[in-house]
């Protein structure tokens, strides 16, 4: 039995609409050092709410991407494009959602891209809006177009796969031989230097914890090596900024020794720590909301609100609802009270509280458009 220690933990209030769990601990293991989320739910939960309720389909803003989106796909793009010269060979995407990052392949010069995800509402935007080759389903539904690949990627997917070890294993079904595998993810081991929304890494979806150790690790003892690598920081929503590990890789069949990564768990401890300070403040200035009894309505259901929900006094401030933009979560409650679309409301009578970091800019807008610009606003950062 692997032994662990925690490192956090981390707790979501209940929504079933918006979230796969009500919690999970933050852990690494004392032999290796990798770092991952434990005591979560069984694969099906997961299935169901990627097919369901993900942000990632139509998500707040329709299918549009915001412009740093756009150019963060194509700098991603032009990464793969560098070490990948065959222009013609069929690239597949997993987890794909609307297809940014497949229409950045496709017009970096590559033929052939190809794209996977759970989400019927994501895809159909990808086959529709972006003329795209897309399916419905994960790794699995690869066989629907009957030929391998000479590149798999998974673009901020790869953190949520619940084993990576057999997904590595699996990508070599639909493989060509020496073919490669990008893969972007958070990079665990900056996150200290990027401390906004408190605890915000540790998402809702998010399971693993990923330095370039440990994802090398993982990949390593699979048989793929170390194409090229790099750690870059990258644009989130309207206004936040995170640390990426990029990497491609390539399957030559030879398996890498596992390397103990105790610096992981390190700069993770360090990154609760700022998070910590940063909640602080904002419990404070939570918890003198609840104490004037104003009423208020909060702007947004994500990772942040579902976190303070249960750290700080936020329930207990008069929400008269809750706004989000994701059409999947319309008609749900939270906290006990109601979860609107900003179009179910004519007009608000209270300040909104707009309980996001990475997107506070762009839900003020987006407030200030629906309500004038005379709304009242409560922002946090």
């Amino acid at each position: 039995m692997t032994a662990i220690d925690v490192l956090y933990r981390q707790r979501f209030a209940s929504f079933a609409a918006g979230s796969i769990g009500d919690g999970y601990d933050v852990v690494t293991c004392t032999n290796c050092g990798t770092c991952f989320a434990s005591g979560l739910p069984d694969a099906s939960r997961f299935a169901e709410y990627y097919a369901d309720s993900s942000k990632y389909d139509l998500g707040g803003s329709g299918s549009a991407l915001l412009p740093s989106d756009v150019q963060r796909y194509a700098d991603q793009a032009e990464f793969v494009a560098a070490h990948l010269p065959d222009r013609h060979t069929p690239l597949l995407d997993v987890g794909t959602a609307t297809g940014g990052f497949l229409q950045a392949l496709r017009e970096a010069g590559f033929e052939r891209p190809y794209g996977v995800d759970p989400s019927p509402d994501a895809v159909k935007v990808a086959q529709d809006e972006l003329s795209l080759d897309v399916v419905v389903g994960g790794l699995d539904a690869a066989t629907a177009w009957g030929h391998k690949f000479g590149l798999v990627s998974y673009v901020a997917v790869f953190e949520h796969v619940l084993e990576p070890r057999e997904q590595a294993r699996a990508i070599r079904d639909v493989l060509q031989p020496n073919g490669c595998v990008f893969i972007s993810v958070p990079d665990a081991s900056a996150f200290v230097d990027h401390v906004g929304a408190p605890f915000q890494e540790f998402s809702v979806e998010h399971i693993n914890y990923f330095t370039a150790r440990s994802l090398a690790n993982v990949m390593g003892e699979e048989g793929y090596s170390v194409v090229a690598e790099r750690s870059i920081v990258l644009p989130l929503g309207t206004d936040g900024h995170g640390p990426a590990l990029e990497a491609i890789y390539r399957y030559d069949g030879v398996t890498r020794p596992f390397e103990r990564d105790l610096a992981g768990s390190e700069a993770i401890r360090g990154y609760i720590r700022g998070c910590q300070r940063t909640e602080d403040g904002i419990a404070e200035r939570i918890g003198n909301l609840a104490a004037t009894g104003e009423a208020i309505y909060v702007w947004g259901t994500g990772t942040h609100t579902l976190h303070l929900l249960e750290t700080t006094r936020l329930g207990e401030c008069r929400i008269e609802a809750f706004l989000d933009s994701n059409p999947h979560y319309a008609g749900a409650t939270l906290a006990g009270r109601p979860v609107l679309g900003p179009a179910d409301l004519k007009a608000v009578d209270s300040p909104i509280l707009v309980s996001s970091a990475v997107s506070q800019s762009g839900i003020a807008q987006a407030a200030r458009e629906r309500f004038g610009n005379d709304v009242p606003l409560i922002l946090l950062y």
